[in-house]
């Protein structure tokens, strides 16, 4: 979430003046789930702990004879496999002139009324800065489902071409699936993705106005129904293929703050026909998709675009297939990017098929990214899998959490503005909290867990660490590191699911105060997070979901 900090800086003066430090709770959208709760859904139980079972409009997708798909071919295995695919572009009704080049519309710079109504009508990008409304599409943008059903139990998993997709907004989907699709359990993730339409709401015209189009808002969860219908109507027999691999990370991403370590590692679930054939996969990467930085205007996916297209349709450079695809759809889930993991704007990425060095942001540098991670990705296919299997096990543990909120400049941001579509609930004693959620998926002997934000890779990995001058130096609260709690063959964490919570930073890292750790001015972070108990609530909430899953 990068540049939160310099807003939420600013945000504290501008609610004095602007708010008179009045208290108007934003309402909720939410679809109805308190926190606190757990659920469980594994084979031999029908329980659907996210409230699908109530009937969807006719907008929401589901078809009961599509969704029963006539039964899995138990000559095969018992698992069956669908992908859905949505364009989830907006459609850009006017155009500006940024006489500037500072790619914020500033007061007066002219616009194209190119509809006519006599306003403009903005869809504000969000990362970096307000003030960024959207000039054109670069390329479209999706949501893309995956359903995976065991004969037993029906997981939904939608990706979306988004920076952030709050738990508030996927209850509401939730609460819209139809019953005909026999969704148990449904994870919405985002990309996190900073050359999209803003849907947290602080990426605005002003640091006092939301940056969220509601029309713009249905159309993505619209759009995400039918991905998950359409992939519900796809469901056919499916073999499942596991894949792991060490990447040697330089010249891809660095990491910004101390101490340096990353999530480099390179991690895919297949789904092949009985021949062979793909019918899609989904890839686990980290690194921030903002190759194109903040002064490109145009909606684009950015690396992660060229990186499902590339391992999809194949490297293509003009009208030259420099290398054949894998078929089938990708869905593109982030890993552990907090810290942060980044391509940077000053960063050179060679373009392996051209021999070239791209530093300057731009859509070369953006493909040259996601083509190299894509040719990672189609090796890794073309090896021997560490996991097959016709019919795996599928499980869902979940587990609710409730988080404080001692960011004041996000309570402000939620309650009083209303700019982020977020309830807060608690009082003067308990202080404010929101409900957010982690869910445990195990599929055969592979281990899912669902993160609620942008986890630091030294909690995911090992290496977190006590410096002298963080504010609670002392004992390290999130050891052992989640993939060594964690018992698959090979262990998934897919970021930024079912909520965006911002950076989830270790406890005994965390850095507020003076002295500063490293001998560095205070390390970018903390004013993107809700605070140092966060990590060790999730830590614990893990532990939890192991408990249930053994």
């Amino acid at each position: 979430m990068r540049y939160l900090t310099s807003y939420l800086a600013s945000l504290a003066l501008a609610c004095l003046c602007a708010c008179g430090g009045a208290d108007k709770s934003a309402s909720s959208k939410s679809g109805g789930h308190s926190g606190g709760d757990s659920g469980e859904m594994q084979n031999g139980s029908n329980s659907n702990a996210n409230g699908p079972g109530k009937p969807g409009s006719s907008s929401d997708g589901g078809d009961l004879d599509a969704a029963s798909g006539g039964g899995p071919d138990t000559s095969f295995g018992a698992l069956r496999v669908g992908f859905g695919k949505q364009v989830i572009t907006p459609p850009i009704a006017d155009t500006w002139t940024d006489s500037n080049g500072n790619a914020k519309k500033d007061d007066g710079e002219p616009y194209q009324d190119v509809n006519g109504n006599g306003r403009f009508d903005p869809y504000w990008l969000a990362g970096f800065h307000q003030k960024r409304p959207a000039n054109g599409v670069h390329d479209d943008i999706h949501a893309i489902a995956c359903v995976i059903d065991d004969g037993k139990t029906r997981l939904g998993v939608v990706s979306l071409d988004a920076i952030g997709f709050m738990f508030d907004q996927v209850e509401q989907v939730r609460a819209r699936l139809s019953a005909a699709l026999k969704i148990d359990h449904l994870v919405v993730l985002s990309t996190h993705n900073h050359e999209v339409p803003d849907l947290m709401g602080i990426w605005g015209p002003s640091l006092t106005e939301t940056g969220i189009n509601d029309e713009y808002m249905e159309l993505v969860q619209s759009r995400a129904l039918l991905a998950v219908s359409d992939a519900v109507k796809a469901l056919e027999p499916a073999e499942l293929r596991v894949f792991e691999s060490q990447v040697d990370v330089s010249g891809l991403v660095v990491d910004t703050r101390q101490p340096l370590v990353g999530d480099p590692d390179l991690r895919a679930l297949q789904f092949v026909r009985k021949d062979g054939a793909a019918i899609g996969q989904i890839v686990s990467w980290a690194n921030h998709p903002e190759v194109l930085w903040g002064n490109n205007l145009l909606i684009t996916a950015d690396f992660v675009g060229y990186l499902r297209d590339g391992i999809d349709r194949g490297l293509q450079y003009d009208a030259e297939i420099t290398r054949e695809g894998n078929g089938g759809t990708t869905l593109f889930v982030n890993g552990a990017i907090g810290g942060l993991l980044t391509p940077k704007d000053t960063f050179a990425i060679r373009d392996a098929h051209l021999n070239v060095e791209f530093v300057e942001p731009s859509f070369d540098k953006a493909r040259a990214l996601g083509y190299r991670i894509a040719g990672l990705a189609l090796d890794l296919f073309a090896s021997k899998p560490i996991e097959k299997d016709a019919s795996p096990r599928l499980q869902v543990f979940v587990e609710k959490v409730e988080l404080p909120v001692t960011n004041n400049e996000l309570r402000l941001a939620a309650q009083v503005l209303g700019i982020l579509p977020r309830k807060v609930v608690g009082d003067a004693i308990l202080g404010p909290k929101i409900s957010s959620e982690m869910d445990l998926i195990t599929l055969g002997g592979t281990w899912i867990l669902t993160v609620p934000g942008e986890l630091y890779p030294e909690i995911a990995n090992g290496g977190v660490e006590s410096p002298e001058g963080a504010d609670f130096a002392g004992e390290k609260v999130e050891t052992p590191p989640w993939r060594e709690l964690m018992q698959g063959n090979v262990d998934f964490l897919f970021g930024l699911s079912n909520d965006a919570i911002g950076y989830i930073v270790p406890h005994s890292q965390w850095d507020e105060r003076s002295p500063h750790p490293y001998g560095i001015e205070q390390q970018y972070g903390e004013g993107n997070s809700l605070g140092p108990d966060t990590a060790p609530i999730l830590h614990a909430t893990l532990k939890k979901l192991i408990a249930r899953a053994k």
